[in-house]
């Protein structure tokens, strides 16, 4: 139901966000910003120029543009987005950044009061069909890569990565960071008899995209 993305309730039951996308959730983000930033600061890597990554429901992109510019860092958000548009609006992303920006000064974390609008270029050439469907660019940056220890998968990482292969995320002269999110560590097998547990409203849909 559409006021399901809208609120936090329906009726007396909770409702837990798309990708569980909220700004306490962001907090973890940030910090990994900042620990990238004490990387730069130890100089461990360069400063980025460009960082790389999926777009799904917005909250590493918010997270790390917010948290890199708490460190004093700024460079350019690339978002491969892999969902649809309502999901992946910029508006959407600066809203989330305002709102983990509200909620970190709330638990006494100090910064600017004014939040600028983050550095955010959105990449919508590698979404295909939509989310969940596979490219063959992203099922070949899978494959190039498979001997690394990247771990990618190709509905996020491997869509973003094949955004950096085709050369379309970094100019020469740049430094770009491949953000990977998320890593596919194993394999998950299917177990026997998976489908016949579904209910059949499910079960039609994905006869109908598989």
């Amino acid at each position: 139901h559409p006021r399901l993305l809208l609120s936090e309730r329906h009726g007396d039951r909770a409702v837990i966000p798309p990708g569980v996308t909220s700004a306490p959730a962001l907090a973890g983000i940030v910090r990994a910003a900042l620990e990238l930033a004490g990387q730069v600061s130890q100089g461990l890597l360069p400063a980025p120029d460009r960082v790389v990554l999926p777009l799904g429901t917005g909250g590493t992109v918010a997270g790390l543009a917010l948290g890199l510019w708490l460190a004093g860092l700024q460079p350019l958000i690339h978002a491969v987005t892999v969902v649809e548009r309502p999901l992946s609006s910029r508006r959407r992303v600066d809203g989330l950044v305002s709102d983990a920006a509200r909620w970190l000064g709330l638990q006494g974390v100090q910064g600017p009061s004014d939040v600028p609008t983050p550095r955010i270029h959105l990449d919508r050439a590698h979404l295909g069909a939509g989310y969940g469907r596979l490219t063959s660019e992203s099922l070949d940056a899978v494959t190039r890569l498979a001997q690394s220890d990247l771990g990618l998968e190709p509905v996020y990482s491997g869509k973003a990565m094949a955004a950096v292969l085709a050369g379309q995320a970094g100019t020469p002269g740049e430094h770009v960071l491949f953000w990977l999110t998320p890593r596919r560590s194993v394999d998950v097998a299917a177990s026997e008899g998976w489908q016949d547990r579904l209910p059949a409203a499910l079960v039609r849909r994905l006869d109908n995209h598989l």
